[in-house]
């Protein structure tokens, strides 16, 4: 943190969609693996407020989803793209 002084900015990557907050956070972490203390440091400072035990919940809660959509997203590819790639393996 002393080392960045500048803003945080958080960008939803995932096509602009209409998700609530805590499932890009949620992603987030379920993409970088990034221990549960910087976890509770970056919602910190993208909440602001000192509600960290709440907004760690409601990430977690939201923690399973993107597993799913890209399981189920391989799925489709699977069975649909053109494109050679082991989408079997990549839904596991």
């Amino acid at each position: 943190r002393e080392r960045f002084k500048g803003p945080m900015c958080l960008i939803d990557w995932e096509y602009g969609g209409m998700a609530p907050a805590y499932y890009d956070m949620a992603d987030m972490f379920q993409e970088i693996l990034v221990p549960s203390e910087v976890e509770r440091g970056l919602l910190a400072i993208y909440w602001k407020d000192r509600r960290i035990d709440y907004h760690q919940y409601m990430t977690d809660l939201f923690k399973p989803y993107p597993d799913v959509y890209w399981f189920l997203w391989s799925l489709i590819q699977l069975n649909s793209s053109t494109i050679e790639f082991d989408y079997y393996t990549y839904g596991l």
